[in-house]
């Protein structure tokens, strides 16, 4: 079902999903970066969420150094506490978007200095261990006021 918009015809919700491309910033593979590019031909009309889906509740997630909250969107619908399990939380992000964009979701507080600097380390075997995240996609709304 899509969402209405005051009272007029449903939304077109497209969604892009971020998948591989994770490389992992610690040894223990507590905290993980995902570099990707903003979605092209978005307007002052265009609502944008990051949705992430985790094997447990993130400790912080950052875009672009900056920090998202923890209490998000569960389901991209309504505001809930992020600790919801085996739902995606969602935050709005159209404002934070740059050409280039760095996402780094951490799982530890000893992990969450990693989200400063640069990552120059070598990918990963993949999103493998206790700590990985399951899903990850962008939800773009067009005409959203």
């Amino acid at each position: 079902m899509l969402p209405l918009v005051s009272g007029r015809l449903p939304v077109e919700v497209h969604r892009i999903r971020l998948t591989a491309a994770w490389k992992r910033l610690d040894e223990t593979g507590t905290a993980w970066e995902r570099v990707f590019h903003a979605p092209t031909g978005l307007d002052h009309r265009t609502g944008v969420r990051l949705c992430l889906r985790a094997s447990q509740p993130p400790f912080a997630v950052t875009l672009n150094g900056a920090q998202l909250p923890k209490v998000a969107e569960i389901g991209c619908r309504r505001a809930k506490d992020s600790v919801v399990p085996n739902q995606p939380t969602c935050w709005p992000v159209e404002r934070l978007l740059r050409p280039v964009n760095r996402l780094v979701v951490c799982f530890s507080p000893a992990a969450s200095h990693l989200a400063e600097r640069s990552s120059d380390s070598a990918e990963g075997p993949g999103l493998l261990g206790a700590f990985r995240v399951m899903e990850c996609f962008l939800e773009i709304d067009e005409n959203v006021e």
